[in-house]
């Protein structure tokens, strides 16, 4: 696989500081360096990996314009364990949930059931944990966590740091506005007792594409005829090498799709 080494000015390495690269910095002058992989999309690919502390606070929902040749997202839902063990089985499951951030209550026309967090919820017993909320007339659009979640931790929303605090004053949710959209974190600790009495898993579905100027056969790679599929503790993913002139101003891609589950203490 092709390894290129590239220059890039202290703009562009504050900007992406938060996929997880990190940069050396030359010993004279500005100028960030790193050995870059094209399409290993290892930064943002290890974080989700990554093992986690109960003082941690973990990338929830991430939802925004990400750059030209390079954009990820990630959403959350609680979720059964039958249906983790279907993802974790088999790629055709991967995407039988999209967890819906638009969730809202409603009654279904041809029958009077009152369906608290839409069809997903009623199909496969998914709860969100991070809501989007729109007011179209007023050009007003912003997240907020569930309020089942809020009111389990007693959590107070202070609308200055954009935070949800304890009766301690600790910071339990973090809102952080990024270009187009929001990401949200929240302490691991708060995470798992939410799941013990709900006895549920949390799941992160995430998404990357990266894109190259270059072609697949040039980087040493070739175009994947199918996803492939791999498994591996609460952690599943799939991905495909294609070439990407029939759909973007890029030669050649690389998709991934995954999930990573946050189970319950006990």
């Amino acid at each position: 696989m092709k390894t290129i080494a590239i220059e890039l000015g202290p703009k562009y390495a504050e900007d992406n500081k938060n996929l997880g690269i990190v940069y050396r910095k030359r010993s004279e002058g500005d100028l960030a360096i790193r050995d870059f992989v094209p399409l290993s999309q290892q930064p943002v690919f290890e974080k989700m990996r990554q093992n986690y502390k109960k003082s941690d606070y973990i990338t929830v929902y991430r939802l925004g314009k990400g750059f030209p040749n390079y954009d990820h997202f990630v959403l959350c839902g609680l979720l059964p364990y039958t249906l983790i063990e279907r993802m974790l089985s088999d790629e055709n499951y991967i995407s039988d949930v999209i967890e819906d951030v638009w969730v809202k209550p409603f009654i279904l026309p041809d029958a009077s059931i009152y369906n608290r967090w839409g069809s997903e919820g009623d199909r496969h017993g998914f709860e969100p944990l991070v809501i989007k909320r729109r007011c179209s007339r007023l050009n007003i659009d912003y997240v907020e966590i569930s309020e089942e979640f809020r009111l389990f931790h007693d959590l107070y929303y202070d609308r200055e740091t954009d935070t949800y605090v304890n009766s301690m004053g600790e910071v339990i949710v973090i809102i952080l506005a990024i270009d187009g959209g929001y990401e949200v974190k929240v302490r691991l600790a708060e995470i798992q007792s939410y799941l013990d009495a709900k006895q549920k898993y949390l799941s992160l579905l995430f998404e990357i594409n990266e894109y190259s100027t270059e072609t697949l056969e040039s980087l040493g790679l070739e175009a994947s005829l199918e996803r492939e599929f791999h498994s591996e503790d609460l952690f599943c993913w799939v991905y495909q090498y294609r070439n990407a002139k029939s759909f973007s101003d890029f030669e050649s891609n690389r998709y991934i799709r995954g999930r990573r589950f946050i189970p319950p203490t006990s």
